[in-house]
């Protein structure tokens, strides 16, 4: 039986696309994309009804597996049952695709965050086989976006990327393929085994790997992990979306069977280190883009003109020394235009109790001065930082903070999400370049 994505209608088994010696095609585009996807919605079942078993779902520090059984509502709901309290409660797994956002989140002494994954397989040929693995994006708490924040760089690689992904290594032990290991004869087989058999030209498998936004910075450190360990190039194959960059300048680079697509419009493909892994193609907007994605948006004059200040920024430098002059202008606001600023879907960057807003601002501020240091190796310019600020305060006064807040995260938002969560007609950017952008993406490295 043939399933199709519900995005890009792509055939979910995906055989074509393994079987084909092409590194880089329109069909791998919407394949990967779809597998992104599931990172984030985890409806798992048009995957099962498509031959994927020997699911792994990796939340945190926990792994969570199938069950073996023929039986896939078993299986799926098994699955569900045991990851629904990483959610907040116990649920079928019909509801967990509509499980509510949080919205409030206190930030206490550091937590760790492993991210989130997605490990599965499935028979393509005779004896051949395709392990698809998709890293999930930032997760929906202030505490996981720690890792992005995390600048340091002393071997040429962003040191908080470097760790959810090693963190993800350090798991390879323990992420099984049952199914495999029957159909091969073996005791048991697991994914360490399978990375060290890609080493190996007649390997049967094929490593598939897809992510987006942070994912997609794993996906990059991850691959490039294996290639250094000597895994074939012909075994591995990974597609990103919406990548920020995760080397330094003076990184070597080398050839690799890595491709990610990123739209022009979106802040973060420009936002990490210095320089992305692979080949990077980019999707400049277009008319036909701003009327499918965008929709009324695209003539709204402040989305506009947010989407002016966005493509202004060209780097991670550039962007904290603006956010650090916007909490400087903050700080001159009354308290009562302070604290709107941080009400509805804004809370999630409150970082104290909302009767100490103008603490949580100067924590902000001490936060992201401390990162630009980190970052660059020197304090930002005072004048300049104050002069910014300024313009921002003008602004602020003319239209007022929480708008102009709005309007930038509306329009981060609308360019940079993998799929768009409210119900009409319009669809996310990323979807629109799968399903009608690959004969416009130019390769910019």
């Amino acid at each position: 039986m043939t399933v199709l994505g519900d995005i890009t209608q792509v055939d979910l088994s995906g055989t074509e696309i393994f079987l084909s010696k092409e590194k880089f095609s329109e069909a791998g585009i919407r394949f990967a994309l779809e597998l992104s996807a599931l990172s984030y919605n985890l409806n798992i079942r048009p995957w099962v009804d498509a031959g994927w078993s020997d699911i792994t779902i990796k939340i945190r520090d926990r792994l969570f597996h199938s069950i073996d059984t023929s039986d896939s509502d078993s299986l799926i709901q098994s699955l569900y049952n045991s990851i629904a309290p990483y959610f907040g409660k116990k649920t079928k797994h019909k509801k967990i695709k509509k499980r509510k956002k949080i919205k409030k989140q206190i930030v206490t002494p550091y937590k760790a965050e492993y991210g989130r994954a997605i490990i599965m397989s499935k028979e393509i040929a005779d004896c051949k086989f395709a392990i698809a693995i998709t890293f999930a994006g930032t997760g929906r708490n202030l505490t996981s976006w720690l890792s992005n924040f995390d600048f340091a760089h002393e071997d040429g690689i962003h040191a908080g990327f470097k760790k959810l992904t090693d963190t993800f290594f350090a798991q390879v032990n323990n992420i099984e393929f049952p199914s495999i290991a029957e159909k091969l004869g073996f005791e048991s087989l697991a994914l360490r085994d399978i990375l060290l058999s890609v080493k190996n030209d007649n390997s049967p498998f094929l490593v598939f790997v897809s992510g987006h936004s942070q994912g997609a910075a794993l996906l990059q450190l991850f691959i490039y992990n294996l290639l250094m360990q000597e895994v074939k190039r012909k075994n591995i194959l990974g597609y990103g979306f919406a990548a920020p960059t995760t080397v330094s300048n003076n990184f070597e680079q080398i050839d690799m069977p890595i491709n990610l697509i990123n739209f022009e419009n979106d802040v973060f493909t420009r936002l990490g280190i210095q320089k992305h892994i692979g080949n990077v193609y980019l999707f400049q907007a277009d008319d036909m883009l701003k009327a499918a994605c965008y929709g009324d948006l695209a003539e709204d004059t402040m989305f506009q003109n947010a989407i002016s200040y966005l493509l202004s920024i060209k780097n991670t430098e550039e962007s904290l020394f603006s956010t650090l002059a916007f909490t400087y202008a903050l700080s001159y606001l009354p308290a009562k235009m302070q604290s709107g600023v941080f009400e509805g879907g804004f809370s999630l960057l409150r970082i104290l109790p909302s009767d100490d807003t103008s603490t949580s601002i100067s924590l902000m501020r001490a936060f992201l001065r401390d990162r630009y240091v980190l970052l660059t190796g020197h304090e930002p310019y005072k004048q300049s930082l104050l002069n910014k600020a300024k313009e921002y305060l003008i602004l602020m006064n003319k239209f007022g903070a929480k708008k102009l807040m709005e309007a930038n995260m509306t329009a981060i938002r609308a360019s940079h999400s993998l799929r768009l969560d409210e119900k009409g007609e319009l669809i996310s950017c990323y979807a629109y370049i799968a399903l009608k952008g690959f004969e416009k993406l130019k390769k910019i490295n």
